[in-house]
């Protein structure tokens, strides 16, 4: 993953309004289980919600917007394996993280880059919602290390004074 990706905004504009539809359904899903918490199906259909929007996100290769959907869907599923209590601030933190996808595709539709730093506080609040350790912001970096300048012959003529 880059720190920062361009956005091919043809191809996200050919998804969005079916990653849209699909989070509607998810969020949906959500209300119902937390209305009656007893049918788990209801979370199961959201966890299935989420995990296709990741594998489009994925495949369109928006790096930041697919961490944030993964880390709603694995807090999703803890609540559906019984890891997780599910609490008012849990289904909070779900919401914001299916609500937040749509807006973050929105502006990068309108030409801003796809940052992960972004949406890494409210990925951290999602991880710290089921008890994972929060991500910094170094462990997100990460440039390609493979580019090189160009090599120079000539700078091995230079004196110190020259070369800066």
């Amino acid at each position: 993953m880059s720190t920062y990706s361009q956005v091919d905004t043809s191809t996200l504009g050919w998804v969005k309004a079916e990653i849209d539809e699909t989070l509607k359904q998810a969020r949906l899903s959500l209300e119902t289980y937390a209305d009656d918490t007893s049918d788990v199906s209801r979370l199961r259909y959201c966890i299935t919600y989420l995990h296709q929007v990741v594998g489009t996100l994925l495949m369109v290769e928006l790096d930041g917007a697919a961490n944030l959907a993964k880390e709603t869907e694995a807090l999703a599923d803890t609540v559906y394996k019984g890891d997780t209590e599910p609490t008012e601030a849990v289904f909070e933190a779900l919401t914001r993280g299916i609500l937040a996808i749509p807006d973050h595709l929105a502006r990068l539709q309108f030409g801003q880059a796809d940052s992960p730093f972004r949406l890494l506080p409210l990925i951290n609040d999602l991880r710290a919602a089921h008890g994972v350790e929060p991500i910094k912001k170094l462990d997100m970096f990460t440039p390609d290390l493979s580019v090189r300048p160009p090599e120079n012959k000539d700078a091995e003529k230079l004196n110190d004074r020259e070369f800066v």
